[in-house]
């Protein structure tokens, strides 16, 4: 699709088919075979429009997503949209574009957590039958997806001023499981040489405002991301820690947190701090 991306006209184009496809495309999929939609060229209008999105201007970003806001939802096809801008930045990097379409999706991203926690709180199984759909979300909103190598300890599109992303989500969604999983996993690829020091008040955060999270089940590989970013965090502060108590309060918190999940190795640290 072949469209200008400055032209108003080729913009309102897209707006006014938008409103006719995305709910078809973002929608829970209809389980008559006949009405079925297909999968094949609905993952192709979702990466070119994940293109088209960061090549918008920040104006037109906003107005994007404000006309796609009656279609934003839990479903696979529009976790697959917002991660499939990550996937548009590796391959050509527009900075401030990808991450103002971060902070215009945050709120409704914030809120469909929000809904999912009250539709637990209510027991309504209904509404958000599978928990894999909001953990998706989660996951590739916070660029928790498992596409980095496992020498990756850096992007370039991710810098240290967008430590505020991070500590927002803590503070907001911290109570939801994959928030706890995509952080520590952000910590230990993509975000570990740029937020070594930042990380522990993300957790620390997450673990005090959510003690439910001791007893919730966590994403497979949570409880080691947390083990090696704690090793490796003390192995670098292991004299800060002896003076500075506002940090080795933080260290604790995170460590009785994998002492409670039965970590032998955070035991040991925590043996080793206290």
């Amino acid at each position: 699709m072949f469209l200008n991306k400055k032209d108003e006209e080729s913009f309102s184009f897209v707006i006014k088919a938008g409103h006719k496809v995305w709910g078809r495309t973002f929608g829970k999929d209809t389980e008559d075979p006949e009405e079925r939609r297909d999968f094949s060229g609905g993952r192709a209008y979702i990466g070119w429009l994940a293109d088209y999105s960061l090549d918008l201007s920040l104006e037109k970003q906003r107005e994007l997503v404000q006309n796609m806001t009656p279609y934003i939802t839990v479903e696979a096809a529009f976790s697959s949209w917002i991660w499939e801008m990550v996937i548009c930045e590796v391959h050509r990097p527009r900075y401030v574009a990808f991450w103002n379409m971060r902070e215009l999706l945050q709120p409704y991203v914030f809120r469909k957590c929000d809904e999912k926690k009250i539709a637990e709180q209510n027991e309504n199984t209904e509404k958000y039958r599978n928990m894999q759909e909001i953990t998706t979300l989660i996951k590739n909103y916070l660029l928790a997806n498992n596409i980095w190598g496992e020498d990756v300890t850096v992007w370039e599109s991710l810098k240290h001023e967008n430590a505020k992303f991070y500590k927002i989500a803590a503070l907001r969604i911290g109570y939801h499981p994959a928030t706890l999983y995509s952080i520590a996993y952000v910590l230990n690829s993509i975000g570990k040489d740029t937020f070594s020091k930042e990380g522990l008040e993300w957790l620390s955060i997450i673990i005090n405002n959510n003690p439910h999270l001791e007893k919730a089940a966590l994403p497979a590989n949570t409880q080691y991301y947390l083990e090696e970013y704690m090793n490796s965090l003390i192995k670098k502060e292991k004299f800060t820690l002896r003076t500075d108590n506002h940090r080795r309060k933080q260290v604790i918190t995170v460590l009785n947190f994998l002492v409670s999940k039965g970590s032998t190795p955070g035991f040991r640290m925590r043996d080793e701090i206290i």
